[in-house]
């Protein structure tokens, strides 16, 4: 659900001040429910990179996604997008390979 409404803000179908609180709520409910589902981690990472702007948050929780998943390729996308932004290019061009 909460990559659901996190796509649906970063698409334009809808407006962030209406479903980043969804998302974050959903997200926050998936890691409750259970904290090694990197899926949960990564849904949580997005919201944090590109609707609160808390890019260390992001990386530490992209990072979580990875480590319980490391074949989980849209964390590993992510992650390279977080690294970027961090003016860290080394580490995302090795993020992307």
């Amino acid at each position: 659900m909460a990559d659901s409404y996190t796509a649906a803000a970063v698409s334009g179908e809808s407006r962030p001040s209406d479903t980043i609180p969804l998302a974050e709520a959903a997200s926050a409910k998936a890691l409750e429910l259970d904290d090694s589902l990197a899926e949960a981690h990564h849904a949580s990472a997005a919201i944090k990179f590109f609707y609160r702007w808390d890019w260390d948050a992001a990386e530490k929780e992209s990072q979580r996604a990875i480590e319980l998943n490391p074949s989980f390729a849209e964390a590993r996308h992510l992650h390279a997008y977080i690294l970027e932004t961090l003016n860290r290019t080394d580490e995302s061009l090795q993020e992307t390979n």
